[in-house]
């Protein structure tokens, strides 16, 4: 078995898997590692990779496992596809495994990958240039959070599925503000990616895939497991090409 980290901003995610079958996942935060000892626990885990934001919980996190060859996603590790990015020390590990996650699991074809997260990324893998890159904004609840925090008098909310595209109160007008901005900045990106490379997918993935997969006019495909998938699939790589 083999074990692939994903150390976030906001959750710790960890998925178990034999070669590429994914047998099951884990979601949790910083101070909950019991869980993650009991998800493992009699498991014969003989490789790891992890990618992290956060070098202090990746060592509380690691620093718990035994007897298992380690990998840390960076700059420097082998990757199954091109990197164009011109600063490859500087991009987002996650960023990079779920384009990667995405690109193998369609069978090399083109994709943009939009995670919606804490903050909302966009990753384009080209047929057959590699990875070319993308773009960062504010994630959903981010754009709510700015809003209280920059003015006087705008409340804090929690976001919330809108019914409409405009508001009729200041929850509302928040809530309609942040998800319909958020939708059409999607739907900008898509058709921008469209006029530069030509037909190629779209996956979604993150926590917020499903809030915004519906708000969307077509129906793209979300896989919540994304990036764990291309951790696996590098972790793959490595280990394939060190026998």
């Amino acid at each position: 078995m083999q074990l692939a980290i994903d150390i976030g901003n906001t959750y710790i995610k960890a998925g178990l898997f034999s070669e590429d079958k994914l047998l099951g996942t884990i979601r949790f935060v910083a101070g909950e590692e019991m869980d993650f000892l009991n998800f493992i626990a009699g498991k014969k885990i003989n490789y790891t990779i992890f990618s992290s934001v956060e070098s202090s919980e990746a060592e509380a996190v690691i620093g718990l496992l035994k007897d298992t060859k380690i990998i840390q996603l960076d700059h420097n590790t082998p990757l199954p596809l091109i990197n164009n990015y011109l600063s490859p020390e500087t991009l987002g590990k996650d960023r990079l495994a779920g384009a990667i996650g995405a690109w193998v699991m369609l069978g090399g074809k083109s994709v943009l990958v939009i995670d919606a997260g804490t903050c909302i990324k966009y990753d384009f893998v080209d047929e057959s240039q590699g990875y070319m890159g993308g773009s960062i904004s504010p994630g959903l609840q981010m754009r709510l959070d700015a809003m209280h925090h920059f003015t006087a008098r705008l409340p804090s909310f929690t976001l919330k599925r809108t019914t409409d595209f405009y508001g009729n109160d200041t929850f509302s007008a928040m809530m309609t503000g942040v998800v319909t901005g958020a939708v059409g900045e999607c739907s900008h990106f898509i058709q921008v990616f469209k006029k530069r490379f030509g037909k190629f997918n779209v996956i979604l993935t993150g926590g917020n895939a499903d809030f915004l997969s519906l708000q969307l006019d077509n129906k793209y495909l979300v896989e919540p497991n994304l990036i764990l998938t291309g951790l696996n699939s590098i972790l793959n790589f490595n280990k394939n090409n060190d026998k």
